[in-house]
């Protein structure tokens, strides 16, 4: 992102939303479901992320 120069606001890693690694398979529905509540978490708490 910074050969671009565009900062992230936050950053998400999903294994730390319970999220699995399955190699190439395609994401389920639960887990795009799991990432979208802990972006719009992200936003209501301004910004702070899982790593915090």
């Amino acid at each position: 992102m910074d050969l671009i120069g565009k900062i992230p606001d936050a950053y998400l890693i999903a294994t730390r939303e319970g999220i699995t690694k399955r190699g190439m398979e395609e994401p389920r529905y639960d887990e795009i479901e799991c990432l979208c509540q802990a972006v719009v978490q992200t936003i209501r708490n301004g910004g702070r992320t899982n790593e915090e």
